[in-house]
């Protein structure tokens, strides 16, 4: 799938390794961003059963109440591995919230990219090609 630029955000799905990357150098999610991001899950979940999320939240990006209940009608009941990278170390209580959601999202700090890829099991050449993703959808954007 090439770059589907969602707004200021960007996202690009890596078939073989059955993960969707997004970037998002914003401090907040306005609406047609956000349901563009919620329309691309909703597209590959359909298709893959173990879809797995990254998204690298560049500015703290936090979807607000309204936006996350739009994301949670339309996953349900999900055990989708997510990652959220922001930059700075994640709130505790909105990071019980997400795992209420669904378990298996996790929240990191850029710090803690070793810890996210083991979260959504890449291994090294995956890991390396998820990079380069990333840096493609900067450049993007």
């Amino acid at each position: 799938m090439p770059i589907q630029v969602l707004g200021r955000g960007a996202c690009e799905y890596l078939p073989d390794l059955k993960l969707l990357v997004s970037i998002w150098p914003i401090t907040e999610f306005a609406d047609e961003e956000w349901d563009g991001y919620v329309a691309a899950i909703r597209h590959h979940t359909r298709t893959v059963a173990d879809l797995r999320v990254l998204s690298w939240n560049c500015q703290n990006a936090t979807p607000r109440p309204e936006q996350q209940r739009r994301m949670s009608a339309v996953m349900g009941a999900s055990n989708h591995k997510v990652a959220v990278v922001t930059p700075e170390p994640p709130n505790g209580f909105a990071t019980s919230v997400l795992a209420f959601v669904n378990p298996n999202i996790r929240t990191f700090s850029e710090q803690q990219w070793n810890e996210t890829w083991d979260h959504l099991g890449l291994t090294a050449e995956e890991r390396t090609k998820v990079e380069r993703t990333l840096q493609r959808l900067r450049e993007r954007l």
